[in-house]
């Protein structure tokens, strides 16, 4: 599912927004995407096939000459304010024996905010200018409580967060302070997870975060006041096999 925000004039087009207090281009909604196979009490069940979810949260402010955003007397803010935002795929026998669950589990989620310029990038301030991401979450993964159950297929998990502003000539910010800000956390989990005893589990875990976030200029960057530049405190893949059991 999609939640994108976009304010985008063509090739030969400019945004240009100027308030007399703060300017916010925000996105707000938290939301979750599931994609799944699951048994909860069973016995010789046979589930295929594959489990695909994608979430994107994406702010953007593209313009093909330039992007004006002037607050004569407030801040300037583009960014997603969320906290749980996640993207989940899995396969997942709660109590059962020697069922069969096959295919591929993937998980991706986006949450970025982008400012982009054909020409100039110009952000006037008196307050603050605040470029921020959110969160992202993927998972996807395999789980087994049972005797004798089979599971097989890949597990593939990508989040991918930041913020970022490129323009093919310019940067120009003026502000009391600047803060381009990558966002808190962005995880991805891929693992397969068995507790039993005589189960079969095959395939591939891949789990990779993604934290873009920076100031590109093709000309010159200019910034009065304080400038912060923050990749996020925290990045998290994980990708793992885990077997409680005996001759699994």
């Amino acid at each position: 599912a999609n939640n994108d925000l976009n304010l985008t004039a063509g090739a030969s087009g400019d945004v240009s927004i100027t308030a007399a207090g703060d300017i916010s281009v925000s996105n707000y909604d938290s939301h979750g995407n599931d994609a799944y196979s699951r048994i909860y009490y069973g016995s010789g069940n046979n589930v295929s096939g594959n489990n695909t979810t994608a979430a994107s949260m994406v702010v953007t402010v593209s313009a093909g000459r330039d992007v004006l955003l002037t607050s004569t007397g407030g801040s300037v803010g583009v960014k997603d304010t969320h906290t749980n935002d996640f993207a989940s795929a899995y396969q997942y026998v709660y109590s059962g024996d020697n069922n069969q669950i096959s295919g591929n589990n993937t998980s991706s989620i986006n949450n970025t905010v982008r400012i982009t310029a054909g020409r100039d990038i110009v952000v006037s301030a008196v307050g603050s200018f605040i470029a921020s991401g959110s969160t992202a979450e993927a998972d996807a993964w395999k789980q087994i409580y049972g005797t004798g159950n089979t599971l097989s297929g890949a597990n593939t998990a990508t989040a991918t967060n930041g913020a970022s502003l490129t323009a093919a000539r310019n940067i120009v910010i003026t502000a009391a302070s600047a803060t381009v800000d990558g966002a808190c956390c962005d995880s991805a989990s891929a693992y397969q997870y068995v507790s039993g005893n005589g189960n079969t589990v095959s395939g591939n875990n891949t789990a990779t975060t993604v934290n873009n976030h920076g100031l590109t200029a093709g000309g010159n960057l200019t910034a009065s006041g304080s400038l912060n530049l923050d990749g996020g405190s925290e990045a998290e893949g994980s990708a793992y096999q885990y077997v409680s059991g005996d001759t699994n």
